[in-house]
């Protein structure tokens, strides 16, 4: 067994200057608010409290008038609006956000920019007219992993070096970090060429193989939530019968599924249909919204409606924590502005 206790919760402690201006971010396709709770920092999640970090929201955007509902009720302004129909940005640090990622998923059939919901274009004109120190991109590992992707991830790579900036990414499992789902995805970090910044690394796993404590399971996660509801329905449809990470439909890539109690989550799908559906490891029932946020590292008190999508889209807060607490070490001082 890895460490726990005490040694855990050093790992969620980082000090704060708070002489030093806070970096100004700018959020596109910012959903329910998953990575900008994790930049922002000041959260508790399974009794460990993640700091507060040095960076200030300036502009939330997103288009889902349902997520701009979350985003509002638990982290403030947003512009509910396409990011594409925006005229005027503000000056930032800091540019974040996970373009639609349909596009090059598995479920969207991969059809890359031949998709209307592809959102790179916009997100590469934003960081165009900004001009910010660094930005964080978000998305499946599909785009990074495909050879159909090629030509998208060129032209990206293309676009964003000729805008001046050095590129790094990784494909990151949430699992290794705290977060009890296991949930690829890549990041993409832009450093803008000239600026006074240091060297970027993402951050090492906190769990796993190569981190220092286990991962964290379903039983660890929602064990202490007591909701010994029962489907009915689900009886009778069959999904009693289930074990432990059996397959309801066996021949689907998304099938549901039993969630196996002393294993990460799989991946929450934006999805809400019953082929898509997780069911509790002990109770005949699909998971609920308060199950869901803690497989995807939110806070209990998130207020949310009862609606998978908003939660199975967003970036989970604790693996964003870290790296944005990676990025903030690397853009340690921004000459000539005050707060």
């Amino acid at each position: 067994m890895r460490q726990s206790g005490a040694q855990e919760q050093q790992a969620s402690q980082v000090r704060v200057d708070e002489s030093t201006p806070a970096l100004r971010v700018i959020s596109v396709y910012c959903g329910a608010g998953g990575m900008d709770l994790g930049f922002r920092g000041d959260f508790v999640y399974r009794r460990r409290r993640y700091k507060r970090l040095n960076y200030k929201i300036a502009l939330a955007v997103d288009s889902d008038r349902a997520a701009c509902v979350v985003y509002r009720q638990n982290l403030g302004p947003v512009a509910c609006a396409d990011v594409r129909d925006v005229v005027e940005w503000p000056e930032a640090d800091v540019v974040i956000g996970g373009p639609p990622c349909q596009p090059f998923s598995a479920a969207g059939a991969k059809r890359g920019r031949a998709d209307g919901r592809d959102g790179l274009p916009a997100f590469v004109d934003v960081v165009r007219r900004v001009r910010p120190l660094a930005f964080v991109m978000e998305n499946v590992p599909g785009f990074m992993e495909r050879s159909a992707f090629a030509e998208e991830r060129a032209t990206f790579v293309r676009d964003m070096e000729a805008a001046g900036y050095r590129l790094r990414h990784t494909i990151l499992d949430a699992a290794d970090f705290g977060v009890p789902q296991h949930r690829r995805r890549v990041f993409i970090v832009g450093m803008q060429d000239g600026a006074p910044v240091r060297g970027f690394r993402f951050p090492r796993p906190t769990h796993g193989p190569d981190g220092r404590r286990d991962h964290v399971t379903v039983r660890e996660a929602i064990g202490d939530l007591h909701f010994p509801y029962h489907d009915r329905h689900l009886q009778t449809a069959g999904v009693g019968a289930l074990a432990e990470g059996e397959r309801r439909f066996p021949g689907f890539g998304a099938s549901a599924r039993r969630v196996a109690a002393d294993r990460p989550f799989p991946t929450i799908k934006a999805s809400d249909t019953a082929s898509a559906r997780l069911y509790h490891p002990w109770f005949d029932r699909a998971l609920l919204m308060p199950e869901l946020l803690r497989a995807q590292s939110f806070p209990d008190d998130y207020i949310t409606p009862p609606r998978t999508p908003v939660i199975g889209n967003a970036v989970p807060p604790v693996l964003a924590w870290h790296i944005a607490k990676s990025l903030a070490s690397a853009l340690p001082l921004v000459p000539g502005r005050t707060a």
